[in-house]
């Protein structure tokens, strides 16, 4: 009867360890959700209160166009790969999360291995290889910071929809001037 007990008790924690990794984790691109990256990054600054952080926020550029010309299993590919190049750009100790269809947000600490140039040097390559292109935010900050967690996203959202905005204006730049030269 113990023996049985103990068995039950084992199965029931791995049920519920998987219960809770459904509910914490993107099962797409097995980052993280938003709930399971707030979980995270509320473990994350109790321990590390001293510690420089990088906040980034990142939506992909012309993911409509992708699935409208290729299909949305291409663009789940697409967002796997953005899901894997920001992975492995924050390193070890980063937490990426997919907010949304084609959002994700990134926070890593400083390191000598990673900062924030370095990040989005080598996301941005990393995706170019691919032809895939996404917006980014980056906002460096220190968790003592008397701005709130939700202020240093809005201003990393905001910067990434300059971004976004900006490069939208220099593609319909782009597309009126080759107009004009096919005119004259």
């Amino acid at each position: 009867q113990t023996l049985e007990n103990f068995r039950i008790e084992y199965l029931l924690r791995n049920a519920n360890n998987e219960l809770s990794l459904t509910h914490s984790m993107d099962p797409l691109t097995n980052i993280y959700n938003r709930r399971g990256y707030f979980e995270r990054i509320s473990e994350f600054m109790h321990g590390n209160e001293k510690c420089d952080i990088i906040l980034v926020s990142c939506d992909m550029d012309r993911l409509k166009e992708i699935n409208d010309t290729y299909g949305h299993s291409e663009g789940d590919i697409a967002i796997k790969a953005v899901a894997d190049a920001i992975k492995t750009g924050c390193g070890k100790d980063g937490i990426c999360a997919r907010f949304g269809g084609d959002e994700f947000v990134v926070f890593f600490p400083v390191t000598d291995g990673v900062s924030m140039e370095k990040f989005k040097d080598n996301v941005l390559q990393t995706l170019a290889n691919d032809n895939i292109s996404i917006s980014m935010g980056i906002v460096k900050t220190n968790p003592s910071s008397a701005k709130s967690f939700d202020e240093y996203i809005s201003e990393a959202d905001q910067m990434m929809y300059e971004e976004k905005k900006r490069k939208k204006t220099e593609s319909r730049n782009e597309t009126d001037n080759a107009v004009l030269h096919r005119e004259e």
